[in-house]
């Protein structure tokens, strides 16, 4: 049984983390691995994480539901169980300080170098989010940065910051629900984490309901500015903390 101070930190993690989330779309799946990491394994925080993020997911999708891209989650969904397995068995195999430092690189060079950020010229063509749809389901296996990574193909003319929002939150749930399912083979058991999760669950509604008011009351110029700050943030993490750093311990 974990102890109520840890209980309270975690319930007040998710209600950071959700909020955060439902106001940027990113930032909070980081913010609670970070934290997890702490006191559990990876092996049990990764798909622990998913279970617990699921909840701001869904209460993100029953809040703005209708601005739902769903020729973009379709799309991605097609090849995320593949991608998942292939990530069981990176996260087996490889180094994850590798694929840490791997995908904050990518984020930094399509946010900032102008021959990559293809995005503020044109959009991805809906049949490249397919194949994405595979690195997405590695990627919520092995380092569950889900947002993270699909978070620069989102900055499209055709999504406004409620369908940026509402779209990773749907294609984040489909990455959750996918790696549960994966470390369920490898011996992560839900229920042995059931206290965590009670005490988490209603943080993370009433996160996401502030965070959403948030939203509301944000314009789109300050949206896309935090959501691009966000990412950075969180790919300058993975570069220079989780990626760079066991190289020189």
């Amino acid at each position: 049984m974990t102890d109520w101070l840890t209980l309270a930190l975690l319930a007040l993690t998710g209600l950071i983390s959700s909020a955060v989330t439902a106001a940027t779309a990113v930032g909070g799946g980081g913010m609670m691995i970070a934290v997890l990491l702490l006191f559990m394994a990876p092996a049990q925080a990764i798909p622990f994480q998913g279970m617990v993020q699921l909840v701001g997911n869904f209460s993100r999708i029953a809040l703005l539901r209708r601005h739902i891209a769903w020729p973009i989650v379709w799309r991605v969904g097609l090849l995320m169980p593949p991608g998942a397995w292939v990530g069981l068995w990176l996260f087996r195999g490889l180094p994850r300080h590798g694929i840490e430092l791997l995908i904050g690189v990518f984020v930094l060079l399509t946010l900032f170098s102008p021959r990559l950020r293809v995005f503020q010229r044109r959009d991805m063509p809906l049949w490249g989010f397919v194949p994405l749809g595979f690195f997405i389901g590695a990627m919520a296996v092995t380092v569950a940065v889900v947002a993270m990574f699909s978070g620069p193909f989102m900055l499209r003319k055709d999504l406004n910051r409620q369908a940026i929002n509402v779209t990773m939150a749907t294609l984040a749930a489909l990455g959750h629900i996918t790696k549960i399912v994966a470390f369920g083979f490898i011996g992560f058991r839900p229920l042995d984490h059931w206290p965590e999760f009670v005490v988490m669950l209603p943080a993370m509604v009433l996160g996401t309901v502030l965070g959403e008011r948030v939203l509301r009351r944000m314009s789109e110029a300050l949206f896309l500015w935090l959501f691009r700050a966000a990412l950075a943030a969180l790919a300058l993490k993975l570069v220079l903390w989780d990626g760079l750093m066991p190289y020189f311990n």
